[in-house]
């Protein structure tokens, strides 16, 4: 009873903070489906509800008030001056200076991007902060890249396709006309959920049971890695960016096919057997054991010769592409054998 007791205040607290801090953005049907989902409405703590936010309100900034960073001869520093945070990068004589505008990720584990308006144009920039080494180093996706002049250094020129791909997987809600001044921040219910009006219109008429919300967990292991797929990284994004060895770690839904157990009709291997995306990820490798073991025991599949716990350290083994600062989750799940070259 006092567990529940607790849970309950602390899942109010969460909604009130939230509420707040939506107060005046976008209509993203949150404020309502909290009503009736309470407890589902408190993914407004976990890392999904933080992957963007503006520069002004962002706690890696505010708790490192200076950045630096140097490569390829140029210098990288970000300093907080009130509410502002300024991007600087410099050579000799050259200097690139501007406000930071958004934050991409909550920079708790992979890392946190920028984006930045110089000279009327968006860039994302080449450096990005890692909480790993507490300092600037350069984004993934730029490694092995070489600036050719003090603009190339600060980041990438972004067009309208880019900048748009940047904030949809980042935002909940439709984006219109580029206007990012008007964006809902963090994915919330209605990204994986589908637009909330037409159910809300149906619940106020009394109407609700023929205008039901898509419920994720109906879809079979296929639908579900599309669904999560278009932001965490399906094979049609891998071959969009030509991206291949170890950087392709942080496509999970791409990797998770490429499991030898995959298939697209069983339920036990889709996403969220594992994880529940209105809570934080679980990071004990223990609480995993159960959800292997659906398939993997006694006169059902071949069981490990090895353990029967921790199975997800030894089969879905951390890999860390180069300057990530991060050991990343290899999600296709196989024998690891210590001297075999990364899977493809």
């Amino acid at each position: 009873m006092m567990k529940t007791v607790a849970s309950s205040m602390k899942s109010a607290a969460v909604l009130a903070l939230l509420a707040a801090a939506l107060a005046g953005a976008a209509d993203n049907g949150f404020q309502a489906c909290a009503r009736c989902h309470a407890a589902q409405a408190a993914e407004l703590d976990s890392a999904m509800a933080h992957t963007l936010m503006r520069a002004e309100n962002c706690d890696v900034l505010k708790k490192h008030p200076r950045l630096t960073g140097e490569k390829d001869g140029y210098s990288y520093e970000i300093v907080r001056e009130g509410e502002r945070s300024i991007y600087t990068v410099r050579k000799g004589s050259e200097t690139v200076s501007a406000r930071l505008i958004w934050a991409f990720g909550e920079g708790n584990m992979a890392g946190q991007a920028y984006i930045f308006q110089w000279k009327g144009a968006w860039y994302d920039s080449r450096v990005s902060y890692y909480p790993e080494i507490r300092g600037l180093d350069v984004t993934m996706g730029f490694q092995g890249e070489q600036p050719g002049n003090i603009e190339q250094a600060a980041g990438r020129r972004l067009d309208v396709r880019l900048l748009m791909e940047c904030f949809e997987c980042h935002t909940t809600g439709e984006i219109k006309d580029s206007d990012l001044d008007h964006v809902t921040p963090g994915v919330l219910c209605d990204k994986c959920h589908g637009s909330s009006a037409p159910h809300l219109e149906a619940v106020r008429s009394g109407n609700a049971a023929n205008f039901a919300m898509q419920k994720l967990g109906k879809l079979n292991t296929e639908q579900m890695a599309n669904c999560c797929g278009r932001c965490h990284g399906d094979m049609l994004r891998l071959a969009a960016n030509g991206e291949t060895g170890p950087i392709t770690v942080r496509f999970q839904a791409y990797r998770l096919a490429e499991s030898p157990c995959y298939n697209e009709q069983d339920r036990r291997i889709s996403c969220v057997t594992c994880h529940d995306p209105h809570q934080r990820l679980d990071a004990r490798p223990a609480d995993y054991d159960v959800k292997c073991q659906a398939c993997h025991h006694a006169g059902l599949k071949k069981t490990c010769k090895v353990a029967v716990h921790d199975c997800v350290t030894c089969h879905m083994p951390k890999i860390e592409p180069p300057e990530a600062h991060h050991r990343f989750t290899d999600h296709q799940i196989r024998i690891a054998r210590a001297s075999a070259p990364y899977p493809e």
